[in-house]
């Protein structure tokens, strides 16, 4: 194949003397032939090893086609050897982008040889030219390239960077290269190939079939069908381009529809398979199909489910097999909509035993198995899980979150591995952003942890139940809230939350702050434990508000001032009020012993909205704390390095991750239109308006903070 051409084309150099102007070793180079390193061998070898390989009855397991046959022959035999061929003329045209070339590159170094299939085809062989005592072959910055013509084939010289304008041009017969293919008949009754040659000899082989790994959808993502429509789904046999000699509609084949999932309540015969159609090009059939398939009835809601093809072969020569596909994510649709995909996210599957309705937010449902599928189908995620309802306010709406525990700790969509997780249903928010974009600030500030999220449309028992935002809860562990909550440092999580109901609580002696400890948890936490964080905290508010102390700055002993400082920075730039009341405020004290703000959480009800003035200025410690200058100066700070970044969330960030969501979020509100009037003010907003609307929000209040701070003292 191209091997050959490559030694016919360095005996050329011999006498193209301007192609070389050699540095070295000058009469070795003018009269020794130059060679190939020891791995790179001829057209004749190979044509010698085929004639071997039939005379000792070898059997041809795959006859790849290379460049769709118009380069050459991969052939590989049962016995795992293989031999490339090179295809003459036939089926051949004269344009550089559809042949066999062959390039000289020559460097400073030495002189190499670069051989390649065509623009489209990634393998490309790199030799350099040597003598036979090992010495490289130098000379100047010439290229040489190869095109098929109609009785030879054209060598042209070019210059280095001109690869267009040819300087020399030498032609070579076919007659006096090694034999190349020019024809490849298969007889599928005998199983057999027979390969021809330009000298005319003939090769006739045996061809076993080879066992594909797999059928392939084609660069699916999940789709979706109506009843009575037809959806055309293209897919491969694997290993890809092998040849597929049987008749995929024929009595050796059988095709059908089977589900991927297991305990799933997807009814798999609500889809019928029509037909599979072969698509073949130039006679040859590369394992490229695509099958039909249709709705046997309507559906009352959206219903989602992993299919998959299950294809059996039976086979004389190799015996039956069966292939089965990967799993593609279908959806039914309801009448009225739109037959197209719900989702470009990841798609998580949860299925309880009995189909079991999750109901209570305090009784975990055990035994429930969930998959998490890329779009491409591709398993992210499958184990064992408990579930529970979550949420005060946001478990009495409609659309439900839900909490989730792994059997063991796991990473899901690329997060840190943990047990707990949370699947938050932002009911309330037009845009569903809300939560994201908090916490995409959070990260720009570089707070200490936050929580990361995915977005992803969850089906339940089989039916889809619309985008939900999958991500870390707020507890401790080594990858989240970093504490040693068991030692004697008094480490510990708190909650602030009007809700106060949590088995250990207390309110603080100087503000009557509802104060909640979430960890260590019941079961850990002791009369001692306790006691030494109200102490603490108690502490905390007489050095703040107490003059004397706040004279003396006492309070710096006990609170991480740059934590404070951004954490207030996130409520002001989202305008989050509940903060306030209190709602949602986590604090955590660390081995650096002191009281830290964070991690921030909750940001779908009421954030936002269009509203002028401080949110958060006036509650919690702020006011104290803006009266030492020291702090207003972390403030400016923390604006300062953290600017830039907390600029892109409105220039670029809520833009792509609407985008992401676009085609989930149609879905998702088709199912859950909003039905309440909320602060925020934009459930009666189409998709866009309300992402537009969240957007300049955020960039008025970016700006007005911006003035604000570099305003202070």
């Amino acid at each position: 194949m191209r091997k050959s051409l490559w030694l016919y084309l360095v005996s050329l150099c011999t006498v193209l003397p301007f192609l070389y102007a050699c540095q070295e070793d000058a009469t070795e180079n003018a009269t020794v032939e130059p060679v190939f390193e020891p791995d790179v061998d001829s057209d004749a070898r190979s044509i010698y090893l085929l004639r071997q390989a039939h005379k000792n009855g070898k059997v041809i397991e795959e006859f790849i086609p290379v460049f769709g046959g118009k380069s050459g022959y991969l052939i590989r035999f049962t016995d795992g050897t293989t031999i490339e061929l090179l295809q003459a003329k036939e089926n051949c045209n004269d344009s550089f982008e559809s042949n066999p070339s062959v390039f000289f590159c020559i460097d400073e170094d030495s002189v190499w040889n670069i051989s390649r299939f065509g623009s489209n085809d990634t393998r490309i062989i790199n030799s350099r030219l040597q003598t036979p005592s090992g010495k490289p072959l130098k000379g100047k910055a010439y290229s040489m390239r190869t095109s098929a013509q109609q009785n030879n084939y054209s060598y042209n010289f070019y210059e280095y960077d001109d690869s267009i304008n040819a300087i020399a041009s030498y032609e070579r017969n076919y007659g006096e290269l090694s034999p190349l293919i020019i024809s490849v008949v298969e007889n599928k009754l005998t199983h057999e190939l027979t390969l021809t040659f330009s000298d005319g000899e003939q090769l006739t082989f045996a061809m076993s079939y080879p066992q594909a790994e797999e059928i392939e959808w084609r660069g699916m993502i999940p789709v979706s069908l109506n009843c009575g429509d037809t959806l055309a789904l293209p897919f491969i046999i694997t290993p890809d381009q092998f040849v597929f000699n049987h008749d995929m509609n024929g009595d050796s084949c059988d095709i059908r529809i089977i589900s991927a999932a297991s305990n799933t309540s997807f009814d798999v015969n609500a889809i019928e398979l029509l037909a599979v159609r072969n698509r073949t090009r130039n006679g040859w059939a590369f394992g490229d199909y695509e099958v039909l398939l249709t709705s046997r009835h309507a559906v009352d809601s959206i219903t989602i489910g992993q299919i998959a093809l299950e294809l059996t072969v039976r086979d004389s020569l190799s015996g039956n097999h069966t292939l089965t596909s990967s799993p593609l994510i279908l959806s039914l649709l309801p009448e009225g909509m739109t037959a197209r995909p719900i989702s470009t996210l990841p798609v998580v599957f949860i299925d309880t035993p009995s189909r079991q309705t999750i109901d209570s937010k305090e009784e975990w449902t055990k035994h429930t198995s969930m998959t998490i599928y890329y779009p491409d189908g591709s398993i992210d995620y499958q184990g064992t899980v408990a579930i529970k309802g979550r949420g005060n306010y946001t478990w009495l709406f409609p659309k439900k979150p839900y909490a989730l525990k792994l059997n063991s700790k796991a990473s899901i969509l690329g997060m840190a591995a943990d047990r707990r997780w949370v699947l938050l249903a932002n009911w309330i928010d037009r845009t569903l952003l809300r939560n994201d974009v908090a916490l995409a600030i959070a990260r720009a500030l570089d707070m200490e942890w936050v929580p990361s999220g995915q977005f992803v449309d969850l089906v339940m028992n089989g039916n889809y139940v619309g985008n939900y935002y999958l991500c870390e809860q707020v507890n401790v562990s080594p990858e989240r809230v970093n504490i040693d909550e068991y030692g004697e440092g008094g480490e510990c999580l708190l909650e602030v939350d009007a809700y106060y109901d949590e088995p250990y609580k207390f309110r603080s002696a100087w503000r009557n702050l509802p104060y909640m400890v979430k960890s260590p948890d019941t079961e850990a936490i002791t009369p001692r434990m306790f006691d030494n964080i109200k102490d603490y905290v108690n502490n905390m508010e007489a050095a703040l508000y107490d003059e004397a102390q706040f004279a003396n700055k006492e309070y710096r002993n006990y609170i991480d001032m740059e934590s404070f400082a951004k954490f207030w920075i996130v409520q002001e730039l989202t305008a989050n009020h509940e903060p306030g009341y209190p709602k949602s405020v986590f604090l955590f004290k660390d081995n650096s012993g002191k009281l830290k703000a964070g991690p921030v959480w909750d940001f779908d009800y009421g954030t936002f909205a269009q509203r002028e003035g401080y949110t958060l200025h006036d509650y919690l410690y702020y006011p104290q704390l803006f009266q030492d200058s020291y702090f207003t100066t972390c403030v400016k700070n923390v604006w300062e390095n953290s600017r830039s970044r907390l600029k892109s969330i409105f220039t670029s960030y809520i833009s792509m991750q609407a985008d992401a969501i676009r085609i989930s979020e149609e879905s998702n509100h088709h199912l859950w239109p909003i039905t309440f009037d909320f602060p925020a003010g934009d459930e009666h907003l189409t998709f866009n308006e309300a992402v537009e609307r969240l957007t300049e929000v955020y960039k008025e209040r970016f700006y007005w903070l911006d003035n604000e701070i570099s305003s202070f003292k």
